[in-house]
């Protein structure tokens, strides 16, 4: 509500995204189109992973649906990182924030999210992390036949995400 209110105020600057927690899909999809139809926002905010759910699980898939239908802009940061040698160092900002980026793409691909919802628009933090980078890695594993369900090489999906430049 507060973002709404602050981009009510100053819509020739702001644009603005509400923030939603996946852990109740129903909720969270609720407040989706509340968010968008209500209070104007462009889309929302969402975590790298839900509790350990990676953002390409089956049970999320109401979420991608009405973010389609929509038109909601879901803009992925990254969740952190507990794993204990990632406290070393403050390595889960440096080493676990494109790790988690990875990972979340690499799940919406793998598990089919970005093909059972081709118009989905998906933002993702940090540049997409060290996936844009691995690409080639990934497209081996088609040409090898190792990931059948993909529809073409694995970068042939990375154009449909947007990347923030914040790296």
């Amino acid at each position: 509500n507060r973002v709404a209110e602050a981009v009510a105020a100053h819509p020739d600057r702001l644009v603005g995204l509400g923030s939603l927690p996946l852990h109740e899909v129903a909720l969270s999809t609720g407040e989706l189109e509340r968010c968008m139809r209500d209070l104007g926002l462009r889309g929302v905010i969402v975590s790298s992973h839900v509790n350990g759910i990676e953002l390409g699980d089956e049970r999320l898939r109401p979420f991608w649906a009405k973010a389609e239908e929509l038109g909601a802009v879901i803009f992925i940061h990254p969740a952190g990182s507990t794993e204990k040698r990632m406290l070393r160092n403050r390595l889960m900002i440096t080493v676990g924030q494109p790790l988690e980026e990875a990972y979340a793409l690499s799940s919406l691909i793998h598990e089919g999210v970005m093909d059972q919802f081709p118009k989905l628009k998906i933002m993702v933090a940090h540049g997409g992390g060290y996936l844009p980078f691995y690409a080639g890695r990934h497209d081996n594993e088609y040409r090898y036949g190792r990931t059948p369900h993909l529809k073409g090489d694995f970068s042939s999906y990375l154009p449909r995400f947007f990347y923030d430049t914040v790296l």
